[in-house]
């Protein structure tokens, strides 16, 4: 970790940006407090427009959530989240002001590292959740 620039968080679930971005501020404090400072974050947010807890997700298949109906369906379900980029204060976000002072603070991005189109964030393509995906989130 000594060597590495930060780290990557929410790349294989659903949370909300609030709560990466405060997780990732954690995690970045505890480093310090070892010693390993100056450690930046990302986070991916490529499906979490509608953030849930992965645990709170009871479906039959939890790292498959279903894509949101429309941009009311209050989910548990998958959205696009936050377009990338490192303008956290852009108002269009709708980040509270705590969230956007960790993320100037210690995060470098939001990214869309996940696939949420694709089936588990694999094979294969699914053109209807794609477009479904599309459809519903505000990005």
């Amino acid at each position: 970790m000594r060597y590495a620039r930060g780290i990557a968080l929410n790349t294989t679930h659903y949370s909300s940006t609030i709560d990466e971005v405060e997780r990732g501020a954690d995690v970045v404090r505890a480093l310090a407090t070892q010693g390993i400072a100056d450690k930046h974050f990302v986070v991916n947010t490529s499906s979490n427009g509608k953030g849930f807890v992965f645990g709170d997700y009871r479906a039959p298949d939890p790292d498959n959530a279903r894509v949101c109906e429309s941009q009311q369906d209050r989910g548990p379900c998958v959205a696009l989240g936050i377009p990338p980029t490192h303008d956290f204060a852009d108002p269009a976000w709708g980040l509270p002001q705590e969230t956007i002072d960790l993320a100037q603070r210690y995060a470098d991005a939001f990214l869309w590292i996940g696939r949420p189109w694709l089936y588990d964030q694999n094979e294969p393509f699914v053109t209807s959740r794609a477009l479904t995906l599309a459809r519903v989130s505000r990005w």
